[in-house]
């Protein structure tokens, strides 16, 4: 019951607060803790759960002190995270192996264990990195004027009468009008993004507050 309260209290917050990133970190990073302190028995889930909340941590580290606002270091800087979180992930027994000494004898080797609680987290992290990647695509073909040379090499292909012809509906004759195009109306991603990471915050704060269930610290096998 108390779970369902706090998946309720913290999807309603997330939802309400989408752009108050400190806040959100902050009840992430505490669901974290007490999802790591519930499963304090079981390595291989509060690793993983130790990952994921050093992560976030890095993130609001690096977002903080290069400025968040700033394209040029959102994009990049959440792109690799992303794809750090999900190579931690996909590495972390044998990480926890190297760490622990790989000792046959070691008893502790036993519990370094794929879950299902790995595999939910690493999809959300991958859907992150493909929200990512759309985002900074469509970033620069908003800003495809900031990009060197890009100006003078679209003026070159507005030579070409087919392109010429393909571009005119959208009442598009040159580079700037093209620039100008794109700025205005490539904002798909730019608008959904923020809604669609809040839903995905959600349901990684379930997955944490589930983490502690059996059949999230199962291993990954499959019976017929």
């Amino acid at each position: 019951m108390i779970r369902l309260l706090v998946i309720l209290v913290t999807a309603y917050l997330t939802l309400t607060h989408i752009k108050n990133n400190p806040l959100i970190d902050a009840m992430f990073i505490t669901v974290g803790l007490w999802a790591v302190y519930e499963n304090r028995h079981h390595i291989s889930t509060y690793s993983l759960i130790m990952i994921v909340i050093g992560m976030r941590g890095v993130e609001w580290l690096l977002m903080s002190v290069l400025g968040g606002n700033n394209p040029l270091v959102f994009y990049p800087a959440t792109l690799f995270i992303d794809i750090t979180a999900v190579l931690l992930i996909m590495f972390k027994v044998p990480l926890l192996m190297l760490i622990q000494g790989e000792k046959s004898d070691n008893p502790s080797l036993k519990e370094n264990l794929v879950t299902g609680t790995d595999f939910c987290l690493a999809g959300i992290y991958v859907v992150y990195l493909f929200v990512t990647c759309i985002s900074f695509i469509e970033h620069w073909f908003r800003h495809v004027d900031d990009i060197p040379f890009a100006m003078s090499f679209i003026d070159a292909m507005f030579e070409f009468q087919w392109v010429q012809n393909h571009y005119a509906p959208f009442q598009i004759y040159d580079a700037e009008s093209f620039a100008s195009y794109f700025y205005e109306n490539a904002r798909h991603v730019y608008y959904a993004a923020p809604t669609f990471k809040a839903y995905l915050n959600t349901f990684e704060l379930v997955i944490l507050l589930s983490s502690s269930y059996d059949f999230m610290r199962r291993s990954n096998k499959f019976y017929a």
